[in-house]
């Protein structure tokens, strides 16, 4: 396998990542991620401008900034 991935990859956002505590996508292909206590879910980005927070579904509405992990089932 190459470990020049970087090279070939494809930019999806270019600002707001870094106040995500957790980003993870399933195996449905759905992108979840915990942002300021809350817990959303949304397709992952298409583009460098989509704006992926303020068209995410929220699913949780606090207490996810208590959590160390969040993992999924196989």
């Amino acid at each position: 396998a190459s470990d020049r991935w970087l090279g070939s990859a494809k930019i999806i956002g270019t600002r707001g990542w870094r106040g995500f505590q957790f980003l993870f996508i399933m195996v449905d292909g759905e992108l979840y991620g915990v942002n300021d206590d809350k817990f959303y879910k949304r397709s992952p980005p298409t583009h460098g401008s989509d704006a992926w927070l303020s068209s995410a579904e929220m699913i949780g509405s606090s207490g996810w900034h208590v959590f160390k992990f969040l993992m999924s089932r196989l």
